[in-house]
């Protein structure tokens, strides 16, 4: 896929070969998913020294919601933000806004979770941070609680 950033930077998965992608679907205008992604930062901020994670803010909100199409990037000071104005790679991926995707190296997606399913964030980032590092460790990925699993 291709999506922009703020100032209209274009961005591919394809830009980052070899590393493992973090994909936080959001809302740009619910506070409550903002005040989530400053949980995804958390744990951006604990794989930021590992050059082989990249995170990546996905606003997933219809463009005909102005508000979406005028919202300020997610703040976060360790992940990219990205417009899905037509939540077009959310629905390629099939996902529920807000959720996490971790696509592997080899572009296999690893690891689903809709964080809509999940009330308790700090249990939510041990799951992201245990499928992660088992990913960089070559390890099998642990079942999410949707039974997604791949490799």
């Amino acid at each position: 896929f291709q999506l922009y950033d703020s100032t209209g930077r274009a961005v591919s998965l394809s830009d980052f070969p070899g590393q493992a992608i973090v994909m936080f679907f959001y809302s740009g205008v619910s506070p409550a998913q903002a005040a989530l992604g400053h949980h995804v930062d958390q744990l951006a901020g604990y794989f930021a020294s590992d050059g082989r994670v990249k995170f990546l803010a996905i606003d997933a909100e219809p463009a005909n919601n102005e508000a979406a199409a005028s919202a300020p990037p997610m703040p976060g000071r360790c992940f990219q933000t990205l417009k899905d104005i037509n939540g077009n790679v959310a629905n390629r991926y099939s996902t529920k806004v807000p959720s996490v995707i971790i696509v592997g190296p080899r572009g296999q997606v690893c690891y689903r979770e809709s964080l809509a399913d999940k009330p308790n964030v700090v249990a939510l980032g041990n799951d992201c941070a245990d499928a992660l590092q088992n990913l960089l460790a070559s390890s099998t990925i642990a079942v999410a609680s949707n039974g997604m699993q791949t490799r």
